[in-house]
């Protein structure tokens, strides 16, 4: 059986720096996590969509159909390894971050880039 351990956290802070501030720069803050026993942060994400139909003759229509999804565009952070509170940090030739508990790995990029699609349909 695999040794566990349950940190006691009583009186200390989860996290180092606020995920939720927006103010985190994801090539120098991603070691944000001091325990593993934390609750993430909200990821808003908004989508919209807008339509129309166009009547033609007595059984025909055309409609147009546009939906955003993350139509703000906001960035979400994706969450950070928890599972080894004991692994060490490890860093790459610039100085970088590549792992170790704690880690929000930015290094594939972020994750909710706004996107789109058009949708048509003629209907008789």
């Amino acid at each position: 059986m695999a040794q566990q351990f349950r940190f006691n956290v009583t009186g200390q802070a989860f996290f180092r720096i606020d995920p939720g501030c927006h103010c985190i720069d994801p090539n120098h803050d991603t070691q944000v996590l001091s325990y593993s026993n934390y609750r993430w942060v909200r990821g808003a994400n908004e989508q919209l969509s807008m339509g129309r139909t166009f009547p033609f003759k007595e059984r025909v229509r055309f409609e147009v159909r546009v939906e955003f999804f993350n139509a703000i565009n906001r960035v979400t952070l994706p969450a950070p390894t928890s599972n080894n509170p004991n692994q060490t940090p490890t860093f790459d030739n610039t100085g970088r971050q590549t792992g170790g508990f704690g880690f929000i790995n930015v290094i594939n990029g972020l994750n909710g880039a706004r996107t789109s699609q058009l949708v048509a349909r003629l209907q008789f």
